[in-house]
């Protein structure tokens, strides 16, 4: 009976005091991750990148990864800003890119390294990378079934004299200068 004793106090002592500890060391690792709003879009439409870091608000620095103007036929419109929010003991970074992509196909968006600084300034070996993602670029739908439509005649646009008074204007005040 002694030493079940000894096996009960392990279990219900010691293991969970472990896990407890394993468990906080492991929810200290950063975290990243990445999303899309849309899995697919229209030839020239827009859509959303969103990029997210978290990490321990002290002595961990997160080295935001660079995002090509373009890669994989992807366009990179606009970048926001980071956007970092602290609560407690940890800061979650956010960013949101918007794209856009001119050619049909199933394109990838490639995983983004963040590298993570220790507070002496070493490269940790928590550094981590995003997943890769894919979007579907369509094309725009095209009726065959009806026919085509004629080009149309170049119209003329009809003269007005008062789209040009500053002009008349313009020469009336030089005429009044000349004469006197």
């Amino acid at each position: 009976m002694k030493g079940s004793g000894k096996a009960i106090l392990i279990c219900y002592i010691f293991l969970p005091v472990f896990l407890l500890i394993c468990g906080n060391a492991h929810s200290q690792a950063p975290k990243v991750s990445a999303r899309l709003d849309s899995s697919g879009i229209l030839i020239g439409q827009q859509f959303h990148l969103f990029l997210e870091a978290q990490a321990p608000a002290a002595g961990t620095n997160i080295v935001w990864p660079q995002v090509p103007d373009t890669f994989n036929h992807l366009i990179v419109v606009t970048r926001g800003q980071i956007d970092t929010v602290r609560q407690q003991n940890l800061a979650t970074y956010r960013q949101s890119i918007t794209l856009t992509g001119f050619d049909s196909g199933i394109w990838k968006i490639p995983a983004f390294p963040f590298r993570v600084l220790t507070a002496a300034g070493q490269v940790s070996p928590d550094s981590v990378s995003t997943d890769s993602l894919q979007i579907y670029v369509n094309t725009v739908p095209v009726d065959t079934t009806k026919p085509f439509k004629p080009i149309k005649e170049i119209r003329q646009v009809p003269f007005n004299i008062w789209d040009y008074w500053y002009i008349l204007l313009g020469v009336l005040v030089l005429v009044l200068l000349i004469i006197a």
